[in-house]
């Protein structure tokens, strides 16, 4: 039995191959997700992230929960337009976000 060693893309991991059938407690072959069985897990974190945005926008006063580009975007478009209360709000959300993951590094 000729074993391989593949890198997983994007990671570091070593993941060893066997040609033949594995049998029940073998330690020595890891598993890994493939990247269809991580698809409904970004299907779920994407529905989350609209719906969290999309109540932010609506009842938080027209900004966005985790979005930042939006935030940059508005913030881009009131001072523009030269309401710089509105870019004061959008200025708030964008500090604070950056001040999160500061704090989470």
């Amino acid at each position: 039995m000729k074993e391989e060693n593949r890198v997983q893309a994007g990671t570091a991991e070593q993941t060893p191959v066997t040609g033949g059938e594995e049998k029940k407690g073998d330690s020595r072959r890891l598993k890994s997700l493939q990247p269809s069985e991580s698809f409904p897990l970004a299907v779920i974190l994407t529905l989350v992230g609209g719906f969290l945005d999309t109540y932010t926008y609506i009842c938080r006063d027209g900004v966005f929960a985790n979005a930042q580009t939006g935030n940059f975007a508005k913030m881009a478009i009131s001072l523009a337009e030269g309401d710089f209360f509105a870019v004061l709000r959008y200025l708030v959300s964008i500090l604070s976000f950056i001040a999160g993951v500061t704090i989470a590094i």
